[in-house]
């Protein structure tokens, strides 16, 4: 192990030698090794072309940077690692890796694997001392604080560091390390929305923003010879209005949580974060069918005067019988142009958690489930899926929803603003406290674009 980790980080054979004649133990090698480089220990050469003539002194700079790269890329690959683990609860009985136990680890690049099994006081330690810090006798509690503090030029210049350093200082490593974790959470969660509603085009500002609806072409005319080419009179359009706002919160990594090596602050909590950042947009958009708002026209989204009936009353629980009042419902609808009939199928049935069993048991079953002739086909089997969503209880647990294809007539829109269609992680120093912050933002919008493609069946 110890070989292994002098080899990682460009510690001479021969080095490595003596420290393993000298019988240390892992933990005890791993101090003597940060102290080896924060005493100004070198590691072996990377052969490099003589730019000598064309660069000088700045050839030197190439190779310090190439080191620096390189620990930046195994740190940062080993953290990442450990923090998918913790947060994922990998952690088990598996192959021996290093001196740790670990499973799901087999892609690792030689230089991050002895990087495993380090602390992230180790990690803090090793990441000052290639920014120069000597941290030679420092006390651990000081050295959490400059690595907590090390995207701080003046302060690290201060303490004898490189001011610019920016890759490989701790603070990015844990960043980048939360990033990963924060992305997969959000990718991971279980959230229903993305399948039935379109993820629209990014916004660019938080100006009052709109999505024009077209109306439909009029039906060709007769075109006698010689006369003139009928107009289309008919072509209209339509708006709905909206306007993007921010949803965030924030968590901290402290000296405690970097002495105690306690990762949940760029593991476990990310994961989390980006789950929440999903859930949120997710309750965004069933909060509209929940609570029914008003569109651009001044009428809720489900009205059944105003709107062709898309709100459907003693209809009673999903049954073929119910799913045909639906499925009429959208076929016979017109767009915008009232001589446009859209004839678009049901195509999503969304549900609660309390109707996910005869949602299931309608749609998946090839005959009508409610008789006892088998040869009774269910007309919807195949056709119409089921959307289960546990959030939809909080507000009824008889009442479901009907939605088309998006790709036919619009339903639900989500907006993003530009560069934040996933979740944004940004960190920051706190002196006062003596607190890194991690803060999680996402900003954008849900709203109805078309009643058209909805239906709500109130029982």
């Amino acid at each position: 192990t110890i070989r292994a980790k002098c080899k990682a980080l460009r510690i001479s054979a021969e080095q490595a030698e003596k420290f393993v004649e000298e019988g240390l133990s892992i933990e005890a090698a791993n101090e003597r090794l940060i102290a080896y480089l924060s005493e100004g220990g070198r590691g072996e050469p990377i052969p490099q072309p003589d730019r000598s003539a064309e660069a000088g002194a700045y050839g030197e700079i190439r190779l310090g940077r190439s080191e620096r790269d390189k620990f930046a890329v195994a740190a940062g690959e080993a953290l990442t690692a450990r923090c998918m683990l913790t947060a994922s609860g990998a952690w088990r009985e598996g192959r021996e890796l290093e001196g740790q136990r670990v499973a799901g680890v087999n892609n690792l690049s030689a230089e991050a694997r002895p990087l495993m099994a380090y602390r992230l006081l180790d990690l803090a330690a090793l990441s000052l001392a290639q920014m120069g810090i000597n941290t030679r006798g420092m006390a651990p509690g000081r050295i959490a604080e400059l690595a907590l503090a090390s995207d701080r030029p003046e302060l690290m210049a201060a303490n004898g560091g490189t001011a610019f350093y920016e890759t490989g200082n701790f603070a990015q490593l844990t960043l980048n390390s939360a990033r990963k974790v924060l992305m997969r959470g959000y990718i991971e969660a279980p959230v229903s929305f993305r399948e039935w509603c379109r993820i629209g085009e990014p916004v660019i500002d938080f100006k009052l923003n709109s999505i024009v609806k077209f109306g439909e072409a009029s039906d060709l005319e007769n075109m006698p010879e010689g006369e003139e080419t009928p107009t289309d009179t008919g072509l209209s359009d339509d708006r709905e209005y909206f306007v993007v706002e921010t949803y965030a919160r924030k968590s901290s990594f402290t000296r405690q949580m970097i002495l105690n090596d306690d990762l949940s602050a760029i593991s476990r909590l990310p994961m989390k974060q980006g789950i929440g950042a999903a859930r949120t947009f997710n309750k965004l958009v069933y909060d509209i069918l929940a609570k029914n708002p008003n569109m651009a026209d001044g009428h809720a989204l489900f009205d059944a005067t105003n709107h062709q009936g898309n709100l459907l009353s003693a209809v009673g629980t999903p049954t073929i019988a119910a799913l045909n009042k639906l499925h009429a419902t959208f076929r016979t609808m017109h767009g915008l142009n009232k001589d446009s009939f859209l004839n678009n199928p049901l195509r999503w049935l969304i549900v609660p958690a309390a109707l996910e069993a005869t949602a299931d048991q309608l749609l998946r079953s090839q005959t009508d489930p409610a008789l006892t002739n088998v040869g009774v086909i269910n007309p919807f089997y195949g056709l119409v899926k089921p959307i289960v969503e546990a959030y939809l209880d909080h507000y009824s647990t008889t009442q479901y929803y009907g939605a088309t294809d998006y790709n036919m007539v619009d339903t639900i829109e989500v907006r993003y603003l530009q560069g934040e269609d996933t979740p944004f992680l940004e960190s920051w120093w706190d002196l006062d406290k003596d607190v890194r912050y991690f803060k999680v933002r996402q900003t954008g919008a849900a709203l109805p674009v078309d009643y058209r493609g909805l239906a709500f069946v109130q029982s």
